[in-house]
């Protein structure tokens, strides 16, 4: 079984990712480079995508890859005027507690500023576990998408029926783990779409059907 890649970081020039793919190489660190181009996606409709270039790796090596990348960060001090220097501790613990959605900069100096502040490790496993919760949870899925959904299932189209799918057990897979993308009232929305959409379609090709044998 191939191992499972996940995007470690997106790069917007040369340079950066030149940058990081030395850092992993001197870690060795396996990984590979490509490209993304703007995707239609049924469960992120209303949104925007730019090509980027894709750093992926393993999943098994994604903590091995962000301490690599702190590690380096470390190397370069925090510019006197940088934000990082006027947050909080519960700002800076946040900032800990979601690593995936931060630079591995700000996460390096963020976990520095906290241990020269003298933080509590539980305040931060405190914050970790609130990330974790809010995973498991998923999101709430947009009017706009529910409503898409039915208006694309009762005519009994395909459309309604990726929506209902994806509403219903469609899932991102993190450095945290796999976890369901809408949270269960979602889930729960999307159940009765995906029996009228699969109903509609039979229906209408029973009558397609129907309609060729007695024309």
């Amino acid at each position: 079984m191939p191992d499972t890649l996940i995007e470690l970081q997106r790069c917007r020039d040369a340079a950066s990712v030149k940058e990081l793919t030395q850092i992993l190489n001197d870690a060795g660190i396996p990984h590979r480079v490509g490209s993304s181009a703007p995707i239609v996606a049924i469960s992120t409709i209303g949104s925007a995508s730019e090509a980027q270039v894709i750093v992926s790796i393993r999943a098994k090596d994604y903590d091995a890859a962000r301490t690599a990348m702190e590690e380096d960060s470390l190397q370069i001090e925090l510019p006197a005027d940088h934000y990082l220097l006027t947050s909080s501790d519960d700002e800076l613990a946040e900032i800990i507690a979601q690593s995936n959605d931060w630079s591995a900069f700000d996460v390096a100096h963020a976990r520095k500023l906290l241990k020269d502040r003298g933080v509590a490790p539980s305040k931060i496993a405190a914050k970790r576990e609130e990330r974790l919760n809010e995973l498991r949870s998923g999101k709430k899925a947009t009017m706009f998408l529910l409503c898409f959904g039915w208006v694309c299932a009762i005519p009994g189209g395909l459309a309604g029926l990726g929506i209902a799918w994806s509403l219903c057990y469609s899932k991102d897979l993190t450095p945290d783990g796999e976890f369901y993308t809408y949270d269960i009232k979602s889930r729960e929305a999307g159940k009765p779409m995906l029996t009228c959409s699969c109903i509609m379609m039979v229906l209408y090709l029973v009558m397609g059907l129907y309609g060729f044998l007695n024309p």
